[in-house]
This record gives C-alpha cells, structure tokens and sequence, in this order.
C-alpha cells in the first residue's frame, strides 16, 4: 500500500505520542526540536511511490536517534501488557476445549485478528487491553473467510509449510494457541516470522526466547532488521522464503498493507481489525470490524 495523507499525519502523532509519554512538560522547547526534524525526515517519504512501511519504518529509525530512550517505553509496555495477554489467552484456551475443532479454529483465527487492534501508544485505538473470550464472541466481523481458510488448510495436510508473520507483542500469546493448534489439529508445519530488532511494540527473537515460545515453532526464521514489515531490499531471503511456503498468515494492519502491494505469489491468510479509514477502504469493511481475509496468490496481487 502506498503512502496516503493520513499515513503521514498517523506517523507523526505516533512519534509525538511518544514523546509525550518520554519527556516532561518543562521540556517542551526539546520535544518540539524533536518533532520537528522527525517532520522533516517524514516529509522525505511522502510521495505517492512511497511504501507506508518505509514511511513508519524512517519515522521511528530517526526517533530512536533523536530520543534513544523511547525503546524503552516500549519495554515498559510489554511489562504491562503481556501478563494480561497472557492471563486472556489462557481463559480463551479453557473455553475453546468444549468446541470441536474446526469450531476452535475459527475462535482462534478471530481472536488473533481482533488482538492485532490493540496497537501500543498508537493515537487510533479499537481496544484498550487485549481480547477476552466475551471480547472475541462479541467482536463485529468484516470479512470472514475462515471456512475458506480452513478447508484450505485441511487439504494440505501433514505436507503443508505455513509462515506465520507475527505482530504484536500482546498479541502473542493469541498467535501462539494458534499457532499450536494449527500443528496439533491439522498437522502442518508452522514458521513464525520475526525481527531481530523491535520495531515499536512488534514481537521479536527475543521475545519468542524469553517466553519459551520457540519450541512452539517447526522454524523461526529471522529478519535481520528493526523495519516495521519485511521491506524485500532489506530481507530478499525471507520474501523467497515466503514464496516456497503453501501459505502465509499476515497479522496486523501495517503487514497487511504491505503485502497487498508487495505480494509474495504465495496464498494468504490476513488476520487484522480494521483500525483506520486506510485499512477500512482498501478492503471495503467498516472501521473497527474484524477480517479474516483468504487469498489465493493470484487474488493477493
């Protein structure tokens, strides 16, 4: 997805968010110093050829240069955000053992798209915490095409290669009951795509370490990069990776975006909530819905 004038103006009040939550009020003469030249770097990256990750991906590279200590708010987050994630995820596991299973995977590819809306110092928010059981059941779906996606992972049996795009960091726990449950019920082998370097509050390698969470993987494959998706000049690897896999699971809005411009000719499976009017038009749903989008990889291009 190319650059719109509100990705502009959303990557400014994210950065500028941030430095609220960074520096005091008697520093006002720095944040605005601060601000400034992040309006100048993103103003760089506003032309209609320009790719909305490169655009988030610059703004916060120069950010962490011009206030180093805003990797630091998001660590900050994670301590807060997690535990609670953590502690949702496992009363959603209890709840999914009295379905059957084709019923549990669908509550589960839900969830996760819904746990994609909770976007850490973001100035658009759908939901405040990450997702309950009740917040799941009565979350407004945009597109479902979950039996789509199903019956799809059915057919390729114990064969398939899934890669799995991770998003947040609160929303791992969500990712990873699906991720288990796509390799115990359906016998596929699972990927989890990652960054060795945050960007924002996205999930990294280190995360995955710290939370036991690798063995829960057949492969973690590792983009070497703080980028806010995988940008194929920086990760040319990973994307023929991605094109060897029988399907590709997308989280969050940004790789979403991404890759319907950047398409890897490969099926993909999109779990995100429509959290903008950018999201909400490209895929003609309403704002704030939750979308489990299928595509074949002639209809991701």
């Amino acid at each position: 997805m190319k650059v719109r004038p509100s990705c502009i103006a959303c990557a400014i009040l994210r950065r500028a968010v941030e430095l609220e939550a960074l520096i005091d009020d008697t520093h006002n003469r720095e944040r605005l110093s601060i601000l400034r030249e992040l309006v100048d770097a993103v103003n760089l990256y506003s032309g209609p050829d320009i790719e909305v990750a490169e655009l988030l991906t610059v703004s916060y590279r120069r950010i962490k240069q011009l206030a180093p200590r805003v990797k630091d708010i998001y660590e900050e987050a994670k301590k807060v955000y997690l535990p609670l994630a953590l502690s949702r995820a496992e009363r959603i596991s209890e709840y999914i053992e009295k379905l059957e299973d084709g019923e549990a995977l669908k509550f589960l590819l839900k969830a996760a798209a819904l746990a994609s809306a909770l976007r850490v110092f973001h100035p658009t928010l759908v939901i405040l915490e990450p997702p309950s059981e009740m917040d799941v059941i009565n979350a407004k779906m945009g597109i479902d095409d979950s039996d789509k996606a199903i019956d799809f992972l059915r057919e390729m049996g114990g064969e398939g290669t899934v890669y799995y795009v991770l998003g947040g960091i609160a929303e791992l726990p969500y990712d990873i009951m699906l991720a288990r449950k796509l390799r115990d019920t359906l016998g596929v082998r699972v990927v989890a795509v990652v960054n060795s370097e945050r960007f924002e509050d996205h999930v990294t390698l280190a995360d995955l370490e710290e939370q036991g969470y690798v063995d829960e993987f057949d492969y973690v494959e590792v983009v070497h990069s703080d980028a806010a998706s995988i940008i194929r000049g920086e990760a040319p690897s990973v994307y023929q990776s991605l094109q060897n896999a029988q399907l590709v699971i997308v989280k969050r809005g940004i790789h979403v975006l991404h890759f319907m411009n950047n398409n890897v000719e490969t099926p993909m499976l999109m779990l995100f909530t429509a959290y903008c009017n950018v999201l909400a038009s490209a895929f003609k749903v309403n704002i704030g819905t939750v979308n489990v989008v299928f595509a074949s990889g002639q209809e991701a291009e």
